[in-house]
C-alpha cells in the first residue's frame, strides 16, 4: 500500500510539472483505479481525453473505472468511444503518431489486432455488468474476428457469460 501512495504522490506532482500532457493524467488515472480510487481516476481520464482527444487509452481506463463503480452505461459509452478511436488510428484514417503508426503495420503483417481484441472483451464484460448477455456474446464475437491468439481466453469468457446468464448447458 505504501508503495502505491509514493507512486500516486510522484504522479501528483508530475500533473503540476506536466499539466499539458495527457499521457501523465491517464497514468494518474491508471494508478488511481489499481489503488482503489475510481472516483479520482475518472477526473484524471477525462483531463487526458480533453488534452489527447485521437488516443483510445484514457477512454479504456475511464471505462475500467466506471466499471468498477459500476456503472456500466458510462462504461460503454468510454469503451465505444475507444472502439471508434481504434478505428480511425487503423481503418479509416491515417496513424496519429509513431505508436499507431508503427502498430498498423504490425497488424497488417500478422492480421491480428489484440488491443482491439482487448477492447471487445472489456465491452463484454460490461455487458455481463449490466446483464445484457446477447450484447456481451457479440463482443465476444468481435474479439475472436480481431485476434485469435487468446481462444483459452475467450472460452473462459463466453462460459462466464453463459453461466452468469443461467445458461449452464451452453457454459460446459
Amino acid at each position: 500500500r505504501k508503495h502505491i501512495e509514493e507512486a500516486l504522490d510522484l504522479l501528483r506532482k508530475e500533473t503540476v510539472e506536466s499539466p499539458e500532457d495527457p499521457d501523465v493524467w491517464q497514468n494518474l488515472g491508471d494508478a488511481q483505479v489499481r489503488a482503489n480510487h475510481p472516483e479520482q481516476a475518472i477526473t484524471a481520464y477525462k483531463k487526458a481525453i480533453a488534452l489527447g482527444a485521437t488516443q483510445e487509452w484514457p477512454h479504456e481506463g475511464l471505462a475500467k473505472a466506471y466499471f468498477n463503480l459500476k456503472q456500466y452505461s458510462e462504461a460503454e459509452t468510454e469503451l465505444k468511444a475507444a472502439l471508434a478511436l481504434y478505428g480511425a488510428q487503423y481503418h479509416s484514417g491515417e496513424p496519429t503518431d509513431s505508436f499507431h503508426a508503427m502498430m498498423k503495420k504490425m497488424q497488417e503483417a500478422t492480421h491480428q489486432e489484440p488491443s482491439l481484441a482487448k477492447v471487445h472483451c472489456q465491452l463484454a464484460q460490461v455487458y455481463v455488468g449490466a446483464k445484457e448477455y446477447a450484447k456481451a456474446v457479440s463482443e465476444l464475437d468481435g474479439a475472436e474476428q480481431a485476434s485469435s491468439d487468446n481462444k483459452i481466453n475467450y472460452e473462459y469468457l463466453r462460459a462466464h457469460i453463459y453461466e452468469a446468464s443461467g445458461q449452464l448447458d451452453k457454459a460446459n
